[in-house]
């Protein structure tokens, strides 16, 4: 398998002229190679990244995610392959020092002239995964592994007692 390149997910906003420009990854195991232990395998997904540069000073990150990847079923433990898609948008701003905090907002130093997407690309994968993996088909079962009790009989005639107690007159 090849590893990945980093620098290929440096985007040097600095050489772009205004307007939209179009960037497209694809994503496989080794991708993930550099990051800690996923809930998934096999990972074979594409990104696709509009950057918008705008005469404000002002750069728009949209990531749009979709692809496949191995899950185990939360309830058979089967694995399966999962569809997933998501998307994100991450603005850029420039300021006097580098904040990451804001989920939708980056802010990076007057200075700098290129910015790396793969931790955003990292996190959009990993956050596609829903958190109940259920086996394709299972979402119809539910009724079988239904956990309510149906009792069809009357109630136990010793407990009429005890209700006229929780009764105020």
């Amino acid at each position: 398998m090849k590893p990945v390149e980093a620098r290929e997910f440096v985007i040097p906003f600095i050489g772009l002229s205004l307007g939209v420009h179009h960037f497209k990854y694809d994503l496989t195991p080794a991708f993930f190679d550099d990051y800690p232990e996923q809930e998934f395998r096999e990972p074979h997904l594409q990104v696709a990244l509009s950057v918008e540069k705008k005469s404000n000073n002002t750069i728009d990150l949209f990531f749009s995610l979709q692809g496949k990847l191995k899950v185990d079923c939360d309830r058979t433990l089967k694995e399966f392959d999962l569809a997933v898609e998501a998307e994100r948008r991450v603005l850029v701003k420039f300021a006097d020092e580098y904040d990451n905090e804001d989920d939708e907002i980056l802010f990076l130093p007057h200075g700098a002239y290129e910015i790396d997407v793969r931790h955003y690309i990292y996190e959009l994968a990993v956050l596609s995964v829903p958190s109940k993996r259920l086996f394709p088909g299972l979402e119809e079962e539910t009724d079988i592994y239904s956990t309510e009790i149906e009792n069809e009989s009357e109630p136990d005639p010793r407990w009429n007692g005890l209700k006229s107690l929780n009764s105020e007159d």
